[in-house]
């Protein structure tokens, strides 16, 4: 084991201690990964993805035009974009609370680093704003990947909806098909997101 190896197990030996005895911490770790996102993966597999018929019941038939998706459903489409971006501030405002609470409860078991109690107590309180920071920096790569392969989503969905490739295969596994690799950088955007984060909030 390397030096640098070594000097991360020992750090993480008392954390370790401290979260079998703190079931409060699991309580605080298990909600921050809710609001990163564990919250969509948890409820994906539970939602039933409209068909195209269901998508004209629900949104009108005039989904698609000559020119691909409607001005109407790009203007909903923009709305649902802004509803996600204040969800996105309200749930880096909710980790970056949790991950300052995980701190404090840190501090209290006596695992905050520093010599003194100034800087012991600097460490228990990490400031809000910096740790939200943290999380939009960390969204760089998601949101790098998400301006490369916007198009080709869009294209995949506005040719599906056009010209079903078949009718046997729900809508949202053909566009998964169509535009694999967009899907397969996403999921590595996604990945290395939360990677970073959980490595820079430390």
């Amino acid at each position: 084991m390397s030096g640098v190896a070594r000097s991360v197990a020992v750090a993480q030996d008392p954390v370790r201690r401290s979260s079998m005895t703190d079931p409060g911490a699991w309580a605080i770790a298990l909600a921050g990964w809710l609001v990163r996102g564990g919250l969509l993966v948890i409820l994906l597999p539970l939602l039933s993805l409209p068909s195209p018929v269901g998508l004209s019941v629900l949104f009108g038939p005039d989904i698609v035009d000559a020119n691909g998706l409607s001005a109407r459903i790009r203007g909903l489409l923009t709305v649902a974009a802004l509803v996600a971006l204040v969800l996105l501030i309200l749930a880096l405002l909710a980790s970056a609370w949790l991950e300052r609470a995980a701190a404090e409860r840190a501090a209290a078991a006596g695992l905050a680093a520093g010599p003194s109690a100034p800087q012991r107590e600097a460490a228990a309180r990490p400031a809000l704003a910096g740790l939200m920071a943290i999380g939009f920096v960390s969204l760089a790569p998601l949101a790098a990947a998400l301006a490369a392969v916007t198009g080709q989503i869009v294209s995949a969905t506005t040719a599906e909806l056009i010209f079903p490739s078949r009718v046997d295969v729900p809508l949202a596994v053909r566009v998964v098909q169509g535009a694999w690799s967009g899907v397969a950088l996403l999921a590595v955007a996604i990945v290395v997101a939360d990677l970073f984060h959980a490595v820079a909030v430390r």
